[in-house]
């Protein structure tokens, strides 16, 4: 089976669950599909669902969010009758049709013609999902973001996953040790798939089953490429900082000039390799945002370290990622047009002001 065939028939998301459902053997960890395809009309959806119906969510899908769209795409939650079904159909499509949605694949560098197709799932009720990734420069090293949105503050934790070793140290709510597993063992099913490039780590998107009792309790979602493995030809001499970097500089390190921003003003037109401080990363950057001469990425916030998609579409950009919240003491001061020295071999990183 060719894992490309699927993602040009029926776009990155869909194509993965596609993927999976014929290979066969995934079927408790997938939910049910209706699939839209980019030509037909949305009488074809709406004819599979009585007037009111059990929520359902509603995304846009194109070969081009395999390898990037992240957030670019709308997706339309909580709909539970043909009304709203039609409505968030046609607000998906013509949000994918817009100049911004054209603008951003062709700063991807990708062709795009504006027609999504659409998927129609269960949504699953439950609060609490996440990601992970195999880490690229640590292979056999997982690294799972974990959201829970199922109290008044919405939490994000991290377990590191190492052979048999469980760290839930740093979470306040960690799950049971076997639903960890579950989760690691449900990646490497998917990588043994061959979906995504085995020279790739990959990002895949699951949920924690809540209501759907023929199904198991973790319910994939997504998967796409994340980085590809490699490792440093040299080790820094530094106390190791939980997984909060990613990418490699040579080993003497690069020096940039800063751009510090607060929703991504003023990084499109530089027009030499710089690194992107950006405030109160909270929320994902608006798509007119474009750097295209991007070399570090130094986020600054809290849960900056965690995958989620308000960072996970830069560090693919980026050669260099520093993603620890304790970069805003560190940092303290640094402002758009000093310099700084960063040198990092993957796990670790040294980074400082340029005098």
């Amino acid at each position: 089976m060719d894992a490309q065939e699927y993602v040009r028939q029926y776009g990155g998301k869909a194509g993965g669950l596609f993927y999976l459902k014929d290979i066969g053997g995934f079927d408790k960890h997938l939910l049910p599909l209706v699939y839209l395809a980019r030509d037909q009309d949305i009488s074809e959806a709406l004819k599979q669902f009585p007037e009111e119906f059990s929520p359902q969510i509603v995304r846009g899908t194109h070969p081009n969010d395999y390898e990037g769209l992240v957030d670019a795409l709308k997706t339309k939650k909580d709909i539970r009758n043909q009304f709203d079904l039609e409505f968030a159909i046609e607000q998906i499509r013509e949000h994918a049709q817009s100049e911004a949605v054209h603008s951003y694949n062709k700063y991807e560098g990708q062709e795009y013609d504006g027609n999504v197709a659409i998927m129609i799932q269960p949504q699953n009720p439950s609060l609490k999902r996440g990601s992970l990734v195999e880490h690229p420069h640590e292979r056999g090293t997982y690294l799972i973001d974990f959201v829970d949105e199922s109290y008044d503050i919405p939490t994000i934790d991290r377990a590191v996953v190492s052979g048999d070793s469980i760290d839930i140290s740093r979470m306040m709510r960690p799950p049971a040790d076997k639903t960890v597993r579950d989760i690691v063992q449900l990646y490497k099913r998917i990588r043994d798939s061959d979906f995504i490039p085995d020279s790739q780590s990959f990002q895949m998107e699951f949920g924690l089953n809540h209501r759907f009792n023929e199904k198991d309790e973790v319910l994939f979602y997504q998967a796409r490429p994340f980085m590809r493995f490699e490792n440093a030809t040299f080790k820094l001499d530094k106390i190791f900082e939980e997984y909060d970097c990613f990418g490699i500089t040579p080993e003497d390190g690069l020096v940039l000039d800063v751009v510090r921003t607060w929703n991504g003003e003023s990084v499109n037109d530089i027009e030499h390799p710089f690194a992107m401080m950006v405030d109160n990363m909270s929320h994902p950057l608006p798509l007119h945002v474009q750097p295209r001469n991007l070399a570090a990425f130094l986020p600054i916030g809290l849960r900056v370290n965690s995958l989620e998609h308000n960072t996970y579409r830069w560090l693919r950009k980026s050669k260099v990622s520093l993603l620890s919240h304790l970069n805003e003491f560190k940092l303290a001061g640094i402002k758009t047009g000093d310099k700084l020295k960063i040198v990092c071999d993957g796990l670790n990183y040294d980074v400082q002001k340029v005098a």
